[in-house]
């Protein structure tokens, strides 16, 4: 007998908008039919209008649940220039964890990639002594590659293919210096190394993969006046592990990884 009225209350508790509705409409409907009933027809009709108030206000806690939940675990930037700092700390939390952790980076023409390289290179001889050594895996556009694209947009083939020299000639010196790190004292003495792969694509979005532990990601955008892909100065977004969205961002972003690696 508890069971059952157990049972009874749980479905009322989980339907009772929809009981409330078909309750007020009966009653308007007798209400409506029967002369003797009109007087009770306005409580039904009361009734009938809190049931949708009531529901409309369900809904809308259950939106702002699922839309915390979302945001949960994760934070926005407005540029990589604004992400720099939580950036550097990350990869100076990797190298407080047991063995050697490896981050992936993912960028294009890597001169902003190599910005927080410095910094935090700079910082190392200020951190805590650590056992643990760390890994960088960062990806980047073959300067060769770079130096044929052609895009659509405003800017005419000659003052493209003009740029393209300039900034491949760049990837390639910031190639050497990025892999050159390997062998500094702040890199030696904390045993870091990088290891740059190159990729013959336009890039897609710029990444940091801190393990399982979290990653920053953010979108690479067209710009037709200048015929030119914009990465790091288009917002980005720092994911925990606890978000929902990691697991899925983290395995796409890591296979994109794995395909620049082997190209």
């Amino acid at each position: 007998m508890v069971r059952i009225l157990n049972k009874a209350l749980d479905y009322v508790a989980a339907n009772w908008n929809t009981l409330l509705a078909v309750v007020s409409l009966l009653g308007i409907a007798v209400g409506s039919l029967m002369p003797w009933a009109e007087s009770s027809r306005n409580f039904f009709v009361f009734l009938g209008l809190n049931a949708v108030l009531w529901t409309l206000i369900e809904v809308r806690s259950l939106l702002v649940k699922m839309a915390s939940h979302e945001a949960a675990g994760s934070t926005q930037f407005s540029s990589m220039r604004e992400a720099r700092t939580i950036i550097v700390e990350r990869l100076a939390r990797q190298l407080g964890a047991k063995g050697t952790s490896v981050v992936t980076i993912g960028g294009g023409r890597l001169r902003s990639i190599a910005e927080v390289l410095r910094e935090f290179q700079d910082v190392l001889p200020s951190l805590p002594a650590a056992s643990s050594g760390l890994v960088l895996n960062v990806c980047c556009m073959d300067p060769d590659y770079c130096e044929t694209l052609e895009l659509p947009g405003a800017e005419d083939a000659a003052a493209q293919r003009a740029r393209r020299v300039d900034q491949a000639s760049q990837v390639r010196a910031i190639r050497r210096e990025l892999q050159g790190m390997s062998s500094s004292p702040e890199f030696v003495n904390r045993a870091i190394t990088v290891e740059v792969t190159a990729y013959k694509e336009n890039p897609f979005g710029y990444f940091f993969l801190f393990g399982d532990d979290s990653l920053l990601w953010g979108g690479y955008q067209w710009h037709h006046e200048t015929s030119e892909l914009q990465g790091p100065s288009s917002p980005c977004e720092l994911v925990e592990r606890g978000s929902a969205r990691f697991d899925m961002l983290n395995d796409w972003l890591t296979s994109r990884a794995a395909l620049h690696s082997a190209s």
